[in-house]
């Protein structure tokens, strides 16, 4: 039954400190991706048919992550492939950072970090299945895998909805000054993003293939 199933679920300590490692580490870099079109857009100011080229891009990063998954867990394994996304999640935010109206370069530096981001995104996926069918109880591989993923959709919500609420409350200052640099609001964000993935190294250990 449901209640037995999810009961079972909730006494796997392993799946469950996985689970709060996963909901926290989406929660730093879910709302990255349309944080940069919105940025992109309004703030670097190129055309809408840029923006949609530029997503198409994304995707080929993705695509490439999936096809590389596999080869890379086996030579690496799934904890230090793990390892490697969080981390390269980490950079990503911090370059986004780096890129703003000052640097000529922005948007190509953008596109790429995109790219890079969607193909770290796919791996980290595949490290999640796996994860989730080697954690899971004899029987139960339904439920932990609905467990899991309710975990990883909470963060990813509360990303957004989060970034949505200080964009438009107007929390952050529209720019401010670091040493000759002008850092604008959603530098800000970006940077925050980092911070807060750099914390979640902590919950490496809830990883029982760390």
């Amino acid at each position: 039954s449901f209640r037995e199933a999810f009961a079972k679920t909730i006494r796997n300590g392993p799946l469950t400190g996985f689970s709060v490692y996963i909901s926290l580490v989406t929660f730093g870099y879910a709302a990255l991706v349309p944080l940069i079109f919105i940025y992109l857009k309004s703030h670097l100011g190129i055309a809408h048919s840029t923006v949609i080229t530029i997503s198409g891009l994304v995707m080929s990063g993705t695509i490439a992550g999936y096809l590389a998954a596999g080869r890379l867990q086996r030579l690496l394994g799934t904890k230090w492939l793990q390892v490697a996304c969080h981390l390269s999640f980490i950079g990503i935010c911090t370059a986004c950072f780096f890129c703003g109206k000052g640097n000529p370069y922005a948007v190509v530096q953008l596109t790429g970090l995109l790219i890079l981001h969607g193909f770290a995104t796919a791996c980290f996926g595949v490290c999640f299945s796996a994860e989730v069918m080697a954690l899971a109880s004899p029987g139960n591989k339904t439920m932990a895998a609905a467990f899991c993923n309710t975990y990883s959709q909470a963060g990813l919500a509360l990303s957004r909805t989060g970034t949505s609420l200080i964009i438009g409350s107007g929390l952050l200052a529209g720019s401010w000054q670091l040493g000759g640099r002008v850092v604008s609001s959603f530098q800000t964000l970006f940077l925050i993003y980092a911070v807060a993935l750099s914390f979640c190294l902590l919950l490496l250990v809830l990883i029982p293939a760390v």
